[in-house]
């Protein structure tokens, strides 16, 4: 499963719990509601992260070292978005 379906999936069923719904009854519409607030934050520039990073996002970053920091942010950023399969 890949970070962003992992996060989708972890919204989905909060949403569910909220709603006081049967999640896996109506998984297909909560994962497609999950997936549109991820696309609308994604437009907005905002993303949702790891709290730790990934070796891929660490490698980015150590990448642009001896850069700046917004380089090295921009690039483990995008590294996030790579492993999301």
């Amino acid at each position: 499963m890949s970070d962003r379906d992992q996060i989708i999936e972890v919204m989905a069923r909060a949403e569910a719990s909220f709603e006081e719904i049967e999640y896996v009854k109506y998984r297909e519409l909560f994962n497609e509601q999950a997936a549109h607030v991820l696309a609308a934050l994604d437009a907005a520039g905002l993303a949702v992260v790891p709290v730790e990073p990934t070796e891929a996002m660490l490698a980015a970053g150590m990448a642009e070292a001896g850069t700046d920091l917004a380089s090295e942010y921009r690039a483990m950023l995008a590294a996030s978005k790579e492993t999301e399969g």
